[in-house]
């Protein structure tokens, strides 16, 4: 369980060392648009059940497809990126590929790698420093000149790393003396977190709860709880004031208590 006291005026957030988006392929598609037979697949993996495949029912005769992550990766005010991800590739046709590529809005398609031949589970990993100030998405593809059922191509657990320094506002008071910790499970979450407080600190007989994304935005609200329960505890289901899901990332959780800010936790979605 993460949880950060806040001690200045502004919390300085650098998030080196968990991704902005993460997906292991565990047979949820929402963050993928999917051409030519294109797929996941729970034949073969990395880690977990599942992975991305260009051949995942082993039919897909198409000289073409691809596999496009539906991610925005925001790079307009990060410092620095990358991106990483394990792939095994099996393809005996000379002159067919599979390909990894990067493209935005101002970004033209750009081929950044090709895998032929064969290779085993491989970690590949890409800076993203060509791309600061700019908003990116990344896409799979195959290019093959016949036919080519026999041809296999897996990527699995994508990381998207974003380093970049935002501020949470902290304008509030910090209660001085106070020790308050909040247990958050599952973190990481994919569909909902649970808070449960535990020993409550005498004097403190309500919490608010706000959720900031990276950007040091407030995304949404927690209803009051009460601390006079027997063991209290809240869920946030990973939505944003309008109701949207929110997408895979690092989002902060604020725990305020008169107005006053407590503590401040980080939570981690994953998947969809």
């Amino acid at each position: 369980n993460l949880y950060v006291p806040i001690y200045e005026e502004y919390l300085s957030l650098r998030m080196q060392n968990l991704p902005a988006f993460y997906d292991g392929f565990e047979l949820n598609t929402d963050q993928w648009t999917f051409d030519t037979g294109w797929g996941l697949t729970d034949e073969v993996s990395y880690n977990g059940t599942g992975s991305c495949s260009d051949n995942p029912d082993g039919n897909n005769g198409s000289t073409s497809g691809s596999a496009t992550c539906n991610y925005l990766i925001d790079l307009s005010t990060a410092n620095s990126g990358s991106v990483s991800f394990w792939v095994m590739n099996d393809n005996p046709y000379p002159g067919g590929y599979n390909y990894f590529a990067i493209f935005g809005d101002s970004v033209a398609l750009h081929n950044v790698d090709y895998f032929t031949g064969s290779m085993d589970w491989t970690l590949m990993t890409y800076p993203l420093t060509a791309y600061l100030g700019k908003v990116i998405q990344l896409k799979f593809g195959r290019v093959f000149a016949a036919y080519s059922e026999q041809s296999y191509f897996y990527i699995d657990d994508l990381r998207i790393f974003i380093n970049q320094g935002s501020s949470v506002p902290n304008q509030d008071v910090i209660l001085p003396g106070l020790k308050l910790k909040i247990h958050a499970y599952p973190n990481p979450f994919s569909q909902s977190v649970k808070l449960l407080v535990d020993n409550p600190p005498k004097g403190i007989r309500e919490l608010s709860f706000e959720i900031y994304n990276l950007r040091g935005q407030k995304i949404s609200t927690l209803d009051t709880m009460s601390l006079t329960e027997d063991r209290p505890y809240l869920s946030w289901n990973g939505r944003d004031f309008s109701g949207n899901k929110v997408g895979s990332g690092v989002y902060f959780l604020r725990a305020k208590s008169r107005g006053k800010t407590l503590i401040t936790m980080k939570l981690l979605k994953i998947g969809a």
